[in-house]
Order: C-alpha cells, then sequence, then structure tokens
C-alpha cells in the first residue's frame, strides 16, 4: 500500500480516513444487514489489524479502540463531504457494476439503484445528489436485505 500511495502526495489525514473507512464500513453494513452481528472480540481483532496496517503504512493518529474509527470517519465526513463531479462518476460506475453481477444481473437496474440508494445514508445521498429514497423504499429494500440475511444464516 505504502508503494501505492508514496507517488502521490496524500495527506495524513485522508489516509487516516481511508483506513477508517476499509474498518467502520464493513462491520456497521455487518452488524446493520449481515447474518449476524460481530461480537466484541471480532471488532477488537479487525481494529488490531487496522492498526497495524496504518503504522505499517506511516499513518499517523490512528484510533487506539474500535468504536474511534467510526468516530474518526464521521467526523471526517461531516468537515469533508461535498458533491464532487467526478466522485459521482466512479460512484455510478460502481452502481452499473453492481447489476452485473448474478443474482443481480437478473433484477431490473432501476430496481438495484434504487435498493443500493435506499441503504446510502442522508449525508452521502447529498454529497452526490442522488435523489432520496422514499420512506416506503427504504423500509421495504432494506427488509428485503435483512431477509437475505436470515436466509443465509440458515
Amino acid at each position: 500500500m505504502s508503494q501505492i500511495n508514496c507517488h502521490y502526495a496524500i495527506p495524513n489525514e485522508d489516509l487516516r480516513y481511508g483506513l477508517c473507512t476499509f474498518f467502520t464500513v464493513p462491520i456497521r453494513c455487518i452488524d446493520e444487514y449481515g447474518y449476524r452481528r460481530l461480537p466484541e472480540i471480532e471488532k477488537v481483532a479487525s481494529a488490531n489489524y487496522y492498526r497495524r496496517l496504518g503504522s505499517m503504512m506511516n499513518i499517523l493518529d490512528i484510533p487506539k479502540a474500535w468504536q474511534e474509527f467510526g468516530e474518526a470517519m464521521d467526523a471526517f465526513e461531516s468537515d469533508h463531504f461535498g458533491y464532487d463531479a467526478g466522485g459521482v462518476a466512479v460512484s455510478d460506475a460502481t452502481l452499473d457494476l453492481m447489476a452485473t453481477f448474478p443474482p443481480s444481473d437478473k433484477a431490473p437496474r432501476r430496481a438495484l439503484r434504487r435498493c443500493a440508494l435506499s441503504l446510502l445514508d442522508d449525508q452521502l445521498l447529498d454529497a452526490f445528489r442522488y435523489p432520496h429514497p422514499t420512506a416506503l423504499e427504504r423500509r421495504v429494500y432494506r427488509a428485503l436485505v435483512k431477509a437475505r440475511a436470515r436466509l443465509l444464516r440458515h
């Protein structure tokens, strides 16, 4: 990672944010939509891994406790989120790519996109200038994702 990043003048604050997102986002998604919530010991182990990775990348001020990764990520987003055409282009490409993997490739693209948007928080939707899903869409799509998790559990 350091060899890839050393060619660019990336501020420590941005590297720390990236590290925090790689830790925080999966944990939040698993806890919300996974077939089980992660126990404390798995969160601590994951934080230890990312703390070590960040240290090897010479990232400074890495959070100590696993909860601090999320706090640092949220604070950075609160201060820095905003519209960027390049960011929207990457997001749109990612949403399009999502529709190419089975079994999603069989579903209507519009429904898949609305489902994905219903899982995003309002701050991210605003930054990308995406339309906000209706309350009904959020409930339906989130319930479907949670139902999938219950099926996977068994």
